[in-house]
């Protein structure tokens, strides 16, 4: 597919909604698209950058991880996400045996609960391809070329 055409076959709506979006992020989605999803996003991958403002442990633990090391459950909030098992293992508590039921823990070690977000990191299952802490801007650039590859070739 060539650069210029990619928007093509989208609607008028689709075409303004991405008019002020830099041609490297929107090339981003149309490879979401390609592989047929309707829409696509990366978020946790922005996590593992050097402009987050999340602990630089979360951030290794990212690096550290794949998606062998996520749980999805409801058992920290009452809502089903995504949580890193290290940071689940590193308050204490077995993700493969959490006690309790939704958002009410079995924590019989003392008053102070862990809390999701602040103690048990989320992310999601493309950490796989975060091999480094890195500046957001280089993560995109590397991410652009690799969906120009694929989809001006």
């Amino acid at each position: 597919m060539r650069e210029d055409q990619f928007l093509a076959d989208w609607g008028d709506e689709v075409q303004h909604a991405f008019a002020e979006i830099p041609l490297d992020v929107v090339l981003l989605c149309e490879t979401e698209a390609a592989m047929g999803a309707d829409f696509g996003y990366i978020g946790s991958l922005f996590i593992a950058t050097t402009e987050a403002v999340a602990a630089e442990s979360y951030k290794q633990m990212i690096v550290d991880s794949a998606a062998e090391d996520i749980l999805y459950t409801s058992h920290f909030t009452g809502v089903n996400a995504n949580y890193l098992k290290p940071s689940i293992r590193s308050v204490g508590l077995d993700p493969e045996n959490l006690t309790g039921e939704g958002n009410k823990l079995n924590l019989s070690t003392g008053d102070v609960r862990p809390k999701a977000w602040r103690d048990i990191w989320g992310c999601g299952q493309g950490i796989g391809a975060v091999h480094a802490v890195t500046t957001t801007a280089d993560y995109i650039d590397r991410e652009s070329r690799a969906a120009k590859d694929a989809l001006c070739s």
